[in-house]
């Protein structure tokens, strides 16, 4: 099968909704921490691709190197600005199914540190600012990526460089599902490890009921990779 947004956000929502029921304001501290090592492991993908290509650990190149692309289309972005650039997203993937799953209360936990946390794995001198999330409830949400800035030409160049890359430093939402599934498990192990393997246990049963069983067995084969390599 195919891994897609919706199953990386459904992981996420399900771990959240184990830990919490399990521990409290515990939990949900795991999550959150979850979620920091998860988007730092990311920026530090990220970065070292940068690196390895010659680039600076600037905003623009973070917006260069990113992992992932929507190729359902369940994100609808608009521009607000071009000097700093910042942008909305109007329609969001993980928010969609986060509401179909009535789990947006667990699943918003994720948007309070994960593009923070991505920025800082990148580059720690960096600032993203968000001003609103659609999962608190706004329209939308809001990123000004300071640091990066474009004009007409500029803006050009940037599109045709990441044109040209393709889709070399990206990597399928199976990867980034495993990804999620070893970095929370890694931190509930840390901060809750006597409830850790039973909450990990029953997010993969509710996938497992969702998806499939070889859908949730994929995810857990997949999460024994390096996630620190590029």
């Amino acid at each position: 099968m195919e891994f897609q947004i919706e199953h990386h956000a459904a992981l996420f929502a399900y771990l959240a909704r184990e830990a919490l029921q399990r521990c409290g304001a515990a939990g949900e501290e795991a999550v959150r921490e979850g979620v920091r090592r998860y988007g730092r492991q990311r920026g530090r993908r990220m970065a070292r691709r940068a690196q390895r290509d010659g680039e600076p650990l600037n905003m623009t190149s973070y917006l260069l190197y990113g992992e992932w692309a929507d190729r359902e289309g369940k994100n609808r972005q608009e521009l607000l600005g071009l000097a700093p650039y910042a942008t909305a997203c109007l329609t969001c993937g993980w928010c969609a199914c986060w509401q179909e799953l009535g789990l947006l209360e667990y699943g918003k936990l994720y948007c309070l540190d994960v593009d923070k946390s991505l920025v800082e794995g990148f580059n720690p001198d960096l600032v993203l600012d968000i001003h609103s999330t659609l999962s608190a409830g706004a329209e939308r949400c809001h990123f000004v990526w300071n640091g990066a800035s474009f004009d007409g030409e500029s803006a050009a160049a940037f599109a045709a460089k990441k044109a040209a890359m393709g889709e070399k430093n990206q990597r399928d939402f199976l990867y980034h599902t495993a990804h999620l599934l070893h970095a929370m498990g890694e931190t509930f192990a840390q901060l809750l490890p006597g409830e850790s393997e039973a909450i990990c246990q029953g997010a993969l049963a509710a996938f497992a009921g969702r998806y499939g069983q070889p859908a949730a067995d994929a995810v857990k084969a997949a999460a024994q990779a390096d996630f620190e390599a590029i």
